[in-house]
């Protein structure tokens, strides 16, 4: 339900479930539920501008990414903590977790986030350096996504060991 509200753009009515949610995972002891959680209250937080809270609540949840046994939520976490590090103005520190990001992506065969990370990385390029290559390598990996059939919006690429079939890059 609250990924949906994000998808259509109320980020802000999405945000109370969140943390409604997170909560009652941290009660429950569902450590995985409460990380993937943590992950989608981060992305609306960016979402609805808030850089600096979304800061906080990747400070607050690194100790739980840390233990999870789950790839996909770790990577999940690694990414939307570098889109973090990205909003907040610490490119030098998003471009390392970015690659280790991708690097472990890439190991696991998981296509969705690697495509994500690649985007995120592209994104990096073009605040970084202004020019247009970092605007075609922008939407040459779109391209990759659709032709892969998934959409280029991070909250839209399924998730789930869907991705094993040999990558073409």
């Amino acid at each position: 339900m609250a990924r949906l509200s994000l998808e259509e753009g109320h980020a802000a009515d999405a945000e109370t479930v969140i943390r409604k949610c997170k909560e009652q995972f941290h009660q429950d002891g569902q450590a995985d539920d409460e990380l993937a959680a943590s992950v989608t209250l981060m992305e609306g937080l960016l979402d609805e501008g808030k850089p600096v809270e979304a800061a906080k609540e990747e400070q607050a949840s690194r100790a739980l990414a840390a233990k999870s046994t789950n790839q996909l939520n770790r990577l999940q976490f690694d990414l939307v903590s570098a889109r973090v590090e990205l909003a907040i103005g610490h490119m030098a520190a998003a471009r390392p977790k970015l690659q280790r990001t991708l690097d472990s992506a890439r190991a696991h065969l998981l296509l969705g986030i690697e495509l994500e990370t690649r985007l995120t990385l592209a994104e990096l390029k073009r605040k970084l350096r202004t020019g247009s290559r970092g605007a075609r390598r922008s939407r040459r990996i779109g391209k990759t996504c659709a032709r892969q059939g998934i959409r280029p919006d991070r909250r839209q690429i399924p998730v789930g060991p869907h991705n094993d079939e040999k990558k073409s890059m």
